[in-house]
């Protein structure tokens, strides 16, 4: 019975010097977060205005001046996948790659399934990839998606941009304002030369809304860690208890009957 309860008693230690570290982390998370989250709000409203300013220049020189504005059949996807370089994270990391994998499984739902490539930001991204199993197969064995790190990103224009079909952001409800105003040179130059910088500025937001993300499941996880924590503490303390009692009681009981057997 002793060693039941010094067993007990270790574990008991165990655990609260791991909810002292997860608790730790959870505060730090915490202060991540906020800066993370200004730090996308301050971006936020530039992204917003940056492809106001792609909208307008489009509706300007038309749209079958770029070839990321032409509208034409699309056979091929670029999937820039954004996850983290660290873990203890929840399933943050792991519902990205899901997410990824189906909506890649969605666009070969189609006769004319387009080829998809994979751009992976964080090396957790990297190694939950190769250990998906799935994401190997889900086109058919014409259009097999190809995985490739995004950092460092090519600096060609082909290279990076590809031909990825339409260009559109509906989620914005961005419109256009035809305005005056005087380009120089012209807004086909000012758009052959500003639309790759402004595709960045939304993938740099984006970047930016997943550190945010990253950090606020971090400080949820962290928090549901040291919630356990307690409640199995509080459970090993009452285990402890009990077997403490039991332990007083047994030796309450011999000491009566050798007591007894002397008599």
């Amino acid at each position: 019975m002793a060693q039941a309860t010094r067993e007990i008693k270790r574990r008991i230690k165990s655990v609260k010097s791991t909810s002292k570290i997860t608790k730790a982390m959870e505060l730090i998370s915490a202060v991540k977060m906020r800066k993370a989250v200004d730090h996308m709000l301050l971006s936020r409203g530039y992204a917003h205005l940056a492809w106001q300013i792609v909208v307008d220049l489009a509706k300007r020189t038309g749209q079958t001046y770029h070839k990321l504005l032409q509208a034409r059949e699309v056979k091929k996807v670029a999937v820039v996948l954004v996850a983290s370089n660290r873990g203890l994270c929840g399933s943050f990391n792991a519902q990205i790659v899901a997410s990824a994998y189906q909506y890649a499984l969605g666009l070969f739902s189609g006769d004319k399934a387009p080829a998809v490539d994979f751009f992976l930001l964080g090396k957790k991204a990297r190694d939950i990839t190769l250990k998906y199993k799935q994401l190997a197969a889900i086109s058919s064995l014409k259009q097999i998606p190809r995985i490739k790190q995004l950092l460092p990103i090519p600096q060609e224009e082909d290279a990076l941009l590809g031909d990825v079909g339409e260009l559109t952001r509906n989620t914005l409800g961005v419109k256009a304002d035809l305005r005056e105003y005087l380009f120089e040179p012209s807004p086909a130059e000012v758009l052959q030369k500003t639309l790759p910088r402004l595709i960045e500025t939304q993938i740099y937001q984006a970047v930016l809304e997943s550190d945010a993300s990253e950090h606020s499941a971090r400080m949820l996880a962290m928090k549901n860690a040291t919630e356990a924590a307690h409640d199995l503490i509080d459970d090993l303390t009452l285990a402890y208890n009990q077997a403490r009692q039991a332990g007083i009681t047994q030796e309450i009981a011999e000491i009566s009957g050798t007591k007894a057997a002397m008599s």
